[in-house]
């Protein structure tokens, strides 16, 4: 069966670019079936621009615009819910995707039948769309990050039963990405492709000014003097609120993709462990070094950044 392909666009205030964005999409090989725009409430004149693609554009152009302004990531969640496609495309407003992107996107789906959400690397540029030596998948692995960090949701594209998963997307969550991810990287569904299929324009009015995607280059070094030795503690309990979220949404559904009763475990797998090192990081330096110990012996740093998150345990005030 031939899939049908929506794209879900948030749009605000974004007159500047988003044209090019939007002939990147009648330009693709395999043309989607629908795009769905969500507007909130522009004052710029990208509402107008958006209906004058409408009524050239060589598929269907659904427009909505809110009532009030109600921020990016629920205005993504918002177009999200309005598409009727059986694989769903997300899309800033101020990028470029290669012609390629669509095709070669659903034949990752095809060759992955369980596969439910692919994201694809980007080649990071500057505000003219110029394009640097970086990607953002490799800003990450360059900074000792792990692939599962990248889930920036310009570069995602999910199949329908995710994305039933995914909905309704809950209030207190981070982002509408980083919630989908959350819920695909447990499941085992996730694919991620190396091939830069779209360029990243950054600029200063991005709603993202994630380090990582600086297109002059990351390392290791950058990333770690960024992060500093202080508390994580605020950090911690956030990622343990969302994992518990995500307990919660996998544990209340039947019919998940996936494998559903490991990604259970392995979220509880994570709590504990974030748990555990809130508790050893509250002690004084000189009782923490076995706590840190035997969390290590138990593999409780594996989804952290290994011995590295060990070693700074050790250290932080």
């Amino acid at each position: 069966m031939i899939p049908r392909v929506s794209i879900a666009m948030a749009s605000y205030n974004g007159s500047k670019y988003i044209v090019n964005q939007l002939q990147s999409f009648a330009a693709q090989r395999r043309l989607p079936d629908e795009v769905v725009v969500c507007d909130d409430r522009s004052t710029d004149g990208t509402f107008d621009l958006l209906q004058k693609f409408q009524k050239k554009a060589p598929f269907e152009v659904r427009l909505h615009q809110n009532d009030q302004n109600i921020g990016y990531s629920k205005n993504f969640a918002k177009a999200l819910s309005l598409c009727s496609g059986d694989v769903i495309f997300i899309s800033d407003q101020d990028d470029f995707w290669q012609p390629s992107k669509i095709e070669f996107i659903l034949k990752v789906f095809e060759n992955e039948p369980k596969t439910q959400l692919v994201v694809n690397d980007m080649v990071l540029t500057d505000t003219n769309l110029t394009p640097t030596p970086y990607t953002q998948l490799g800003n990450i692995l360059a900074a000792g990050g792990k692939a599962d960090e990248f889930y920036s949701g310009c570069c995602m594209a999910l199949r329908r039963p995710l994305l039933d998963l995914a909905t309704p997307f809950p209030e207190n969550f981070f982002a509408h990405d980083n919630w989908i991810n959350h819920l695909a990287v447990p499941l085992g569904v996730r694919s991620l492709i190396s091939k830069p299929l779209q360029l990243y324009r950054r600029h200063d009015q991005n709603a993202s000014n994630w380090m990582l995607s600086s297109p002059t280059g990351v390392s290791q070094f950058s990333r770690a003097r960024a992060a500093g030795l202080g508390s994580a503690a605020e950090g911690w309990k956030d990622q343990i609120e969302r994992y518990q979220i995500t307990l919660e949404r996998l544990a209340s559904r039947t019919n998940v993709p996936g494998a559903h009763d490991d990604a259970l475990q392995n979220l509880q797998f994570r709590i504990k462990n974030l748990d555990a090192r809130l508790t050893l990081c509250a002690k004084s330096r000189v009782v923490r070094w076995h706590l840190v110990l035997a969390l290590w012996l138990r593999g409780g740093y594996t989804d952290f950044a290994g011995w590295k998150s060990a070693v700074k345990d050790l250290i932080r005030p």
